[in-house]
């Protein structure tokens, strides 16, 4: 079973640090919208999700949204755990529905 350090390692090969956001951008597979994928534990998950998780946040059953509003970013400062209720009322704080 691979540990958390080893998924974190792998994950992290994938990441360009973008100087002027901040936002750690996914440079490997993506979603048609532009998610990043990830082989994670037992499947394939999201890349926002999977550093959290990683990050020892609880994401289960949450929403897992970018306040930087880029969906490639996984810069754990630039995501938020939530309800959906929550998200979304920050998505529309922004105008970004």
């Amino acid at each position: 079973m691979t540990s958390n350090e080893e998924y974190k390692k792998r994950f992290d090969t994938h990441i360009k640090i973008d100087e002027d956001s901040g936002c750690h951008l996914w440079e490997a597979a993506k979603n048609n919208i532009g998610y990043g994928l990830f082989r994670f534990r037992k499947g394939i998950a999201t890349t926002h999700r999977v550093i959290m998780d990683l990050e020892g946040h609880d994401i289960e059953g949450k929403m897992v949204y970018h306040i930087c509003d880029n969906y490639n970013c996984v810069n754990p400062e630039h995501l938020r755990v939530g309800h959906i209720v929550t998200g979304k009322q920050n998505q529309i704080g922004r105008a970004h529905v």
